[in-house]
């Protein structure tokens, strides 16, 4: 739970003596990028198909009903904070076997799986399951809320779209900023973030959006094109957005959002020296002699970024693709 989210596919390099891992385009985001060009393949447009359908005939009526089944006096709930109150207390008041055992059926974690979870769990001193999963803990604590918000009408149970709209706070550990224009996130998110995260709501952030907006095509034609990127802008003074780089990110009035190189050499040097690393994961077969991740000491990720959207270039508007 340390706000980081863990990524497959890391590719240990060598060039030169450095050692480094490359994350390549995942397969994820590469059928993300076709998305937002509108691009779908067959199978993806049935599998939406018939997630619309099931949506349609779900009953969250049957999934409140489970939350008569724990044993606690649901008329204690009052409020929307006293819904997830109680379903921690469902969770807490469990021996730590039975909090894995529980966690196993309401996660629905498939049957292969099980034994080695409960001798991980046996060899790990029998730990409550919060010490053991903290993150399968904090889904399950949103799960069991969601049946008793249900239950205690706290949740509509009449609309379907809640059970997805719900599953949206399970990112909630990976991100210090959520946004939204969800009702049911805006009155639930808060209810499972740290001091240290902010909830948005989208409408304010949207507006904040066109007044910087407003206020950067001021600027010079020639200026934007050099791109977003290369001009680095300060969010527009006294905004939302400006609020929270400076309480969120600690971004000091007067600092810069990416510092600059020293000067065009180091720019090249850097950039070539990307590349290298890029191209010795292309032809990459196995891990360097002794490579161990904590020792890298550079970390590449690759991503397409596109070269304009809608009124802005993302890069100087004359910067040739990297891929055709």
């Amino acid at each position: 739970m340390m706000g980081q989210i863990m990524v497959a596919g890391g590719i240990p390099v060598q060039v030169e003596g450095e050692t480094g891992v490359v994350f390549r385009k995942t397969p994820e985001a590469e059928a993300f990028s076709r998305w937002q060009q509108g691009e779908f393949e067959e199978v993806e447009r049935k599998f939406a198909a018939k997630w619309r359908q099931e949506l349609k005939t779900l009953s969250l009526h049957d999934i409140a009903a489970q939350a008569q089944n724990y044993g606690v006096d649901l008329t204690i709930c009052k409020t929307i904070e006293s819904a997830r109150d109680v379903a921690d207390l469902v969770i807490s008041d469990l021996s730590p076997q039975l909090q894995i055992m529980f966690a196993i059926e309401k996660l629905q974690v498939p049957a292969q799986l099980q034994e080695s979870i409960l001798q991980k769990w046996q060899a790990a001193g029998e730990p409550t399951l919060s010490e053991l999963a903290p993150y399968a803990h904090f889904v399950l604590r949103i799960q069991i809320f969601f049946e008793i918000a249900l239950a205690t009408g706290k949740i509509s149970a009449d609309r379907p779209s809640n059970l997805n709209d719900i599953a949206y706070l399970f990112y909630l550990p990976f991100c210090m900023v959520f946004l939204s224009t969800d009702r049911l996130h805006r009155s639930c998110a808060p209810l499972f973030m740290s001091t240290n995260q902010q909830f948005l709501w989208g409408a304010d952030v949207k507006a904040d959006l066109h007044a910087n907006h407003v206020a950067l095509m001021r600027i010079p034609e020639e200026e934007r094109k050099r791109g977003l990127l290369s001009m680095s802008p300060r969010p527009l003074a006294g905004g939302l957005i400006a609020s929270v780089y400076e309480s969120r990110f600690a971004l000091a009035r007067g600092a810069t959002l990416r510092p600059a190189l020293k000067d065009a050499r180091m720019e090249r040097e850097l950039a070539a020296k990307v590349r290298s690393f890029s191209e010795a994961a292309k032809e990459h077969n196995d891990a360097p002699p002794f490579f161990s991740p904590g020792d890298a000491q550079s970390m590449t990720i690759e991503r397409y970024v596109d070269k304009k959207r809608g009124s802005w270039f993302q890069v100087p508007h004359d910067t040739k693709p990297a891929y055709e």
